[in-house]
């Protein structure tokens, strides 16, 4: 499935990619920048809740239902899978496929993005945008060997991760985004609640008692 945010990448900017890729894979092994992501039109972004109300990744480094593996549909930034830090998080590239991840950032945090495929053949990148979705760095991938980005939040809010088939690059593949800075997971607070003789017990709840 290629996406909106394909448009990213979209039908002109994918042979962008692909030609700059496989040049730049001839040559030294990296990276040109694409742009940012502002090709396609502006559309509401989506908000993540947690506990209490209160929106995740805005500002924040909670990870409320953070996942380990790549939950479809995530071929647009806005509808990205939300990850935790320092968590391998597991997904698939179809043919021309897109996946897109999203993790929550603190200013000045350093950030590492480790990507690798199983292809031991074809091309596909990971590529970093910040909270506006605005493009930072990307790297190529053409074998089973990791390659890693490197960044620095320039502020709080939500940082984007994108996995993109280039050519016959395909197939299973583990991403993770490192820091030294873990996200944090909100859990609920539960109340045991209390069981004396008199009102849950042989008393009113109980034998003899009225339910």
């Amino acid at each position: 499935m290629v996406d909106d945010d394909a448009a990213d990448v979209g039908l002109g900017r994918r042979d962008y990619l692909k030609a700059a890729g496989l040049a730049t894979l001839g040559a030294a092994g990296t990276a040109g920048c694409v742009g940012d992501d502002d090709d396609a039109p502006e559309r509401p972004r989506k908000q993540r809740f947690g506990y209490g109300g209160v929106p995740v990744g805005a500002g924040s480094v909670v990870a409320v239902g953070a996942a380990t593996a790549e939950q479809e549909p995530n071929d647009v930034r806005i509808d990205a899978t939300l990850v935790a830090k320092n968590t391998a998080v597991t997904g698939t590239l179809a043919a021309g496929e897109v996946d897109w991840y999203a993790v929550g950032v603190t200013a000045d945090e350093p950030l590492t993005v480790e990507y690798a495929t199983a292809d031991e053949t074809g091309v596909s990148l990971v590529a970093i945008y910040d909270d506006g979705g605005n493009f930072l760095d990307q790297v190529y991938a053409s074998s089973a060997t990791p390659v890693e980005l490197a960044e620095t939040a320039a502020t709080d809010g939500t940082y984007y991760v994108q996995v993109v088939d280039i050519e016959d690059g395909g197939g299973s593949y583990t991403v993770t985004i490192n820091s030294p800075i873990a996200s944090t997971t909100e859990t609920p607070t539960t109340t045991t609640p209390s069981d004396s003789y008199g009102t849950q017990g042989y008393g009113e709840y109980g034998y003899g008692g009225t339910v």
